[in-house]
């Protein structure tokens, strides 16, 4: 009688070690493969994007600092017709990161965000001073605090 009800407890034990494992092998396979999400089909056509590099790195001073900083810039524009005004203002672009450079003290070239936040520096000023409106991203080639 024993050996009978350890054998239905066995039995038992491994129906529920079977059936915790098949769900567990579901439940990883379902999350590994990742939500079944149908792409929405694309009624727009793609967006061109254009390129501005900046011919050289830019260096400056550090605000309040002996230490400075050294950056090469890349600008992603939508509109093609605002490249050659970027390129006209040259000068003014640098002036501009220049600025935004020195606005930021060594705590702030500290911090993990700095590349986004001088990023939007630069694309404000752009804006503000120039009047383009189409650079969706800045790129930095190279990016050195000393």
């Amino acid at each position: 009688m024993k050996r009978r009800i350890l054998l239905i407890l066995l039995v038992v034990l491994l129906s529920v070690v079977i059936l915790f494992g098949g769900v567990t092998v579901l439940v990883v396979t379902d999350l590994v493969k990742g939500p079944n999400i149908q792409p929405e089909e694309l009624s727009e056509e793609p967006v061109e994007l254009y390129i501005y590099k900046l011919d050289s790195s830019i260096t400056t001073n550090i605000k309040n600092s002996k230490k400075f900083v050294k950056c090469g810039m890349v600008f992603q524009l939508q509109d093609a017709e605002e490249l050659p005004l970027l390129e006209k203002n040259d000068s003014r672009v640098r002036n501009i990161i220049n600025e935004t450079l020195r606005s930021y003290d060594e705590t702030d070239y500290r911090q993990d965000d700095i590349l986004d936040q001088l990023s939007l520096g630069v694309i404000s000023g752009i804006e503000k001073q120039i009047g383009i409106q189409s650079i969706t991203n800045v790129y930095f080639e190279e990016f050195i605090t000393h």
